[in-house]
């Protein structure tokens, strides 16, 4: 009885948790309060030092499965998801974060036979207040517009057959496996619904690691993985390439202006190539802050686009 129960579940949700003693509650209750039923639910703790680990086993759920090992780091974690899993598709929800009641149902009807599923995510703040919202579109740059492994689901044999796994890249872990997954597939669909809110939480373990981040090592992982499937439009690879440089070297060397100079002159020598000037799927602000920094690069002056994005984010 217990094998065929087994064959039936469709959806594996898969939580990494670390240190997550404040909002780990949330993020569970809101797995567990989903509309669709027919889903098992992956608590892989982490080696975590606080409460974590004592609040998921207060938990009771036949749905759930508990995990517990010492720490590895979230890449790791969620490949012992993935080879642990056993529904026919596998969606990944961080701790920190949590999701609406119908989240699962909706994934579901949206990727069809598909081998990878998109929706839409609403960022917040430590206060729960929208700072950012992803929309879900209909178009080819929808994948490179939502790079993150939260608000997907992945068909679980198309990840197992094609070896798609997470790399331990500290920040750039989702960005290396979405586009080691859209190296290896066409079968992507755009789901027009938004269920995922990622939280900001600048205190993890992530945040914290920003700074170890190896960005040429990153962008060009990137590049060889996007480059592989031919039928991407080189344009928006080379934009998003660009655009993904630019973020991570702000994030990463945001109080060193001559390392981000470095970082930048390297990055932009290794993506060659003519790009459109404008990307009507992007935002003008991120079109406008592609391009100056294009001209700024060229003209060695990259630390002028680099201030301006201090102070639009409010940094010092």
């Amino acid at each position: 009885m217990d094998n065929n129960k087994e064959k039936q579940i469709q959806i594996s949700v898969i939580v990494p948790v670390y240190n997550a003693e404040n909002f780990i509650n949330r993020c569970i209750d809101s797995i567990l309060k989903n509309t669709f039923n027919n889903f098992e639910l992956l608590i892989i703790d982490d080696g975590s030092s606080d409460k974590s680990l004592e609040k998921i086993k207060l938990i009771r759920d036949e749905r759930i499965r508990y995990f517990s090992q010492q720490n590895h780091g979230v890449a790791y974690t969620r490949n012992r998801g993935i080879k642990e899993a056993k529904g026919k598709f596998v969606v990944f929800i961080d701790s920190d974060d949590y999701v609406k009641p119908d989240y699962l149902e909706k994934l579901l009807e949206g990727i069809g036979d598909s081998d990878i599923g998109i929706s839409g995510i609403v960022f917040l703040d430590s206060e729960e207040n929208i700072v950012n919202i992803r929309n879900s579109k209909n178009t080819e740059w929808n994948r490179f517009n939502l790079p993150l492994s939260g608000g997907k689901i992945y068909n679980r044999k198309f990840l197992i057959s094609n070896h798609i796994l997470f790399s331990d890249f500290i920040i750039g872990e989702d960005l290396i496996f979405s586009s080691t997954c859209y190296s290896k597939t066409n079968r992507v669909s755009n789901i027009l619904y938004m269920g995922y809110n990622y939280v900001e939480n600048f205190q993890s373990s992530t945040h914290k690691n920003y700074r170890d981040l190896n960005v040429i090592s990153i962008v060009s992982e990137l590049k060889r993985l996007l480059e592989q499937n031919s039928s991407l439009k080189k344009e928006f690879i080379i934009f998003f390439l660009r655009k993904t440089l630019i973020d991570l070297t702000f994030y990463t060397y945001d109080n060193n202006r001559e390392k981000s100079l470095i970082i930048l002159n390297e990055g932009y020598s290794l993506i060659k190539g003519k790009v459109v000037l404008f990307n009507k799927n992007e935002t003008i602000k991120m079109n406008i802050f592609v391009n100056l920094t294009s001209i700024m690069v060229k003209l060695k002056l990259g630390f002028i686009p680099l201030y301006l994005m201090r102070k639009l984010r409010g940094r010092s």
